[in-house]
């Protein structure tokens, strides 16, 4: 994944499932055409980018994995409802929108393009309620913390959902959803906020907004949670069969480990200029 080149901020991310099959082919949603701004097109071919082949290993096993209760971390903790959640929110809003033939920030009723000069400010320990506008057009990306989407998602596929956690949040047609809230948690300086096409940043479409307060202070009141609920089962596994008896077509079961086909995903990229 990277911001550079022509790609305007595009990301491709691989997810492999594990399974009991010997060989797994890895899509990758992608192929021709250039993308991005200027690329005139979206991705959504599939193509072969790697095979997995796995076999038994001779070695002995270490024995079995200590079992313990993953948590989640107070960065990640839910913020978005602040009776549920016992936070206070700091309601500002932010929009991304087209300005002097490029692209510019508003934010809070002020909108200029980049000039070096801080948007805003928000303080360490407080939990922020933003109103998010022009992300149909503009990848909405921030730096420093990611945020989650509020109680007004309407998506009728079910993909975007209230509570989910987003680093670049690019809304589809069709798609409601613009409440974001994120803890401002213990690093103080400057968050950089921007589109994610990378021809929308040199035009303009960047702003920061200074963080300020005590250093490492954290949103009061939270903490880290217990991941998994309920009673862990620590039956051990019936181990796979140790006869090789697969094939090339991934039909059949294998020793060891194995790897499953992996999803792909590919953020559309869009024309620059399809501006708000």
């Amino acid at each position: 994944r990277g911001e550079g080149g022509g790609g305007g901020g595009g990301e491709a991310e691989i997810v492999a499932f594990a399974s009991r099959r010997r060989r797994a082919l890895v899509p990758l949603d992608g192929g021709g055409g250039g993308g991005g701004p200027g690329g005139r097109k979206l991705l959504q071919t599939a193509e072969i980018m790697m095979t997995f082949t796995v076999g038994a290993s001779a070695a002995t096993a270490a024995g079995d994995l200590t079992v313990f209760t993953p948590k989640k971390p107070v960065y990640l903790q839910d913020v978005y409802d602040e009776t549920a959640h016992g936070v206070t929110h700091v309601a500002h809003t932010l929009t991304l929108a087209r300005a002097d033939g490029g692209c510019a920030v508003n934010f809070d009723g002020t909108e200029r393009q980049y000039t070096g000069v801080a948007h805003g400010t928000m303080s360490t320990g407080s939990v922020q309620a933003w109103t998010l506008s022009g992300n149909d057009k503009h990848p909405f990306h921030i730096h420093i913390n990611s945020f989650q989407l509020g109680t007004d998602v309407v998506d009728t596929t079910g993909y975007y959902q209230t509570g989910d956690w987003h680093d670049v949040f690019y809304r589809p047609t069709g798609v409601t959803a613009s409440k974001i809230y994120f803890q401002v948690d213990q690093h103080t300086g400057k968050a950089v906020l921007h589109c994610h096409f990378l021809e929308h940043e040199d035009k303009g479409c960047m702003a920061f907004i200074t963080i300020d307060g005590t250093a490492e202070a954290r949103v009061s009141g939270l903490a880290a949670s217990a991941l998994v609920t309920g009673t862990v089962d620590t039956t051990a596994a019936t181990p796979p069969p140790t006869t090789d008896t697969t094939d090339t077509t991934a039909t059949a079961t294998s020793a060891g480990h194995q790897m499953k086909s992996a999803i792909v995903t590919l953020a559309a990229l869009a024309l620059p200029a399809v501006l708000a």
